[in-house]
């Protein structure tokens, strides 16, 4: 008679069965989203490990379908941009459009604790700044009001720095200036009131360091500097004498005893015949990978000092899936700073952007849009958005309901800190609450 055989399933044998049909949903699905175009969610740097072993960094898992993984077997190790990689393995930000491999992310260090100050602050010149008379009027404001920070322009928008620095480089590019006479004598009067100090570096547009050194600079393809519409030349973002030239500075501002520093213009230039500029330092590499290395060599000289690193990006980086064509591509830029600001003022985007027919009439609904997308896209990330809201009036006149109406629309979205810029350093007093009306933690520095 011939023999009957019985067929037993092993329970293990059914669980790793119904794992690696699992594992392989998981993949069709993240396969079919990358063709459809939508690509998954951006999420923090991940390792996810199995049983099979560590997912190499080019079959990583992102979105639902990665935190899924990671939430019914717990296999993830995962750290934050910005983080030390705890299983010392080699990770990325897992977003099909970050084109930036973060490489050695152990040799970047843990970033700043995080301050107990929830940053509600103002934007001074050098000049303002270095007058006594009207930084007494500015002083006053930020102490009878909610307000607790002032950002200040150490190097200004045409590339002068506004107080005598000792840097030998800056001297040869002519461009110190003696905007702020006393800058340490200044920052002792802003902490003994409490203030919040964050210094201003312009980067990348710099004419006395590109005349300075024109081989460090912005090529035309018509020969000589690129220059932009106003005439002014640009440095090349991609050189590293660059780089260095604006770490310095940042040291040397960080060890006179400000408080955070902040890096604007830190993208390509747009505003001039773009499609004539040469940029000698590319080597082939693309806008968005020299803008992160450039932040993240940031990270790697000041992290050590523990003073946190900001920067400022266009406001429309918080919707563009792309770098729009400048380098700034939001989840790039925020893998190795610690603050983020978008400049979401109404008045600079265009009709029917995010649907509003004119954006600078609905100030609330568009920094509440431009907030809340920078917020959601970098939820994973330890980096926190802190807008620019608009206090200035260009094509329709904003008094104290508009700018009230953006730092509301600034806490419903999510952010807890927010700046106010005005070019003329002339604030609405009449939107910010008073100081008697605060917790003494919201009023101040905190504990």
């Amino acid at each position: 008679m011939p023999r009957k055989y019985r067929f037993h399933i092993r329970p293990r044998f059914f669980i790793l069965i119904i794992f690696i049909a699992s594992l392989g949903a998981i993949i069709v699905h993240y396969a079919m989203g990358n063709a459809k175009g939508a690509g998954p969610e951006p999420a923090a740097m991940i390792v996810v490990s199995t049983p099979l072993g560590s997912v190499p960094p080019q079959d990583d898992l992102t979105g639902p379908s990665a935190r899924w993984l990671a939430q019914v077997f717990g296999l993830v190790s995962g750290v934050g941009p910005g983080q030390p990689n705890v299983s010392g393995t080699y990770t990325r930000v897992l977003d099909p459009r970050v084109t930036v491999g973060i490489g050695d992310a152990g040799s970047l260090g843990p970033p700043p604790p995080r301050r107990q100050v929830d940053v509600k602050g103002i934007y001074l010149t050098g000049y303002t700044a270095g007058n006594p008379r009207s930084l007494a009027s500015l002083i006053n404001l930020v102490k009878t009001t909610e307000l607790n920070t002032m950002v200040i322009n150490v190097k200004d928008d045409d590339g002068r720095v506004t107080y005598e620095s000792s840097l030998p480089e800056v001297q040869q590019a002519h461009a110190a200036t003696n905007q702020i006479p006393d800058i340490k004598g200044l920052l002792d009067e802003l902490h003994a009131d409490g203030i919040y100090v964050i210094a201003r570096i312009v980067t990348f547009k710099d004419p006395p360091l590109a005349n300075a050194h024109p081989e460090w600079s912005v090529q035309s393809k018509n020969g000589g500097l690129w220059r932009d519409y106003h005439g002014l030349a640009w440095v090349d973002p991609s050189n590293p004498n660059v780089w260095q030239y604006n770490i310095d500075l940042a040291k040397e501002v960080a060890q006179l005893g400000f408080d955070e520093i902040q890096f604007d213009y830190v993208r390509f230039p747009t505003d001039g015949p773009v499609a004539l500029a040469v940029f000698p330092g590319m080597h082939g590499h693309d806008k968005p990978y020299v803008i992160s290395s450039f932040l993240q060599q940031v990270r790697r000289v000041l992290g050590p000092t523990g003073i946190p690193i900001s920067a400022d990006v266009f406001g429309l980086t918080t919707a563009a899936a792309d770098d729009m064509r400048i380098g700034q591509h939001l989840e790039d830029v925020a893998r190795y700073v610690d603050y983020i600001s978008p400049m979401v003022y109404p008045s600079h985007y265009a009709p029917y952007n995010y649907g509003i027919p004119d954006p600078d009439a609905e100030p609330y609904q568009t920094v509440l849009h431009g907030v809340s997308d920078g917020i959601k896209r970098l939820r994973f990330f330890t980096c926190q958005v802190r807008p620019w809201l608009q206090d200035f009036s260009l094509r329709h006149t904003y008094g104290p309901d508009q700018v009230r109406a953006q730092i509301e629309a600034s806490y419903q979205a999510g952010a807890q800190e927010w700046l106010l810029w005005n070019a003329a350093n002339h604030y609405t007093e009449a939107a910010l609450q008073p100081k008697q009306a605060l917790s003494p933690q919201a009023a101040g520095t905190g504990p």
